[in-house]
């Protein structure tokens, strides 16, 4: 017997990102992360954002993919609400989880992305 249940939250590591573009009552969400995250309501939809202790209502918006790109997999924030979330004042990579039966998206922390670092041997 197979049995199929649905993953109601999801976890991703995703690069957030400050733009004032978007008004303070929105967030953009790319089309290639809103699969990944089981994100499938229409846009404009209301959503419960929490992050560093607040809690606040925010419209979807879908970020379409550029020009050299098959899908886009950032979030886009008005500065204001970049800060208010704790997210500090730079671009970065942070843990986000989405819950698709309760509509809410957290943010976790903040990740760090290592580089390889190649050693080097000295020729003798």
């Amino acid at each position: 017997m197979i049995q199929i249940r649905r993953k109601p939250v999801s976890t991703e590591r995703v690069r957030v990102v400050s733009d004032p573009a978007y008004l303070v009552n929105q967030i953009g969400i790319g089309d290639g992360l809103k699969a990944r995250l089981g994100y499938y309501l229409p846009d404009r939809t209301a959503i419960t954002v929490i992050g560093g202790g607040t809690r606040k209502q925010l419209r979807v918006r879908t970020i379409r993919a550029g020009f050299n790109e098959l899908f886009n997999y950032e979030i886009r924030l008005n500065p204001q609400n970049f800060r208010l979330f704790g997210l500090g004042r730079q671009s970065g990579v942070y843990f986000v989880s989405y819950n698709q039966i309760s509509r809410i998206l957290r943010f976790g922390g903040r990740t760090v992305l290592r580089r390889r670092v190649a050693s080097r041997k000295k020729k003798k």
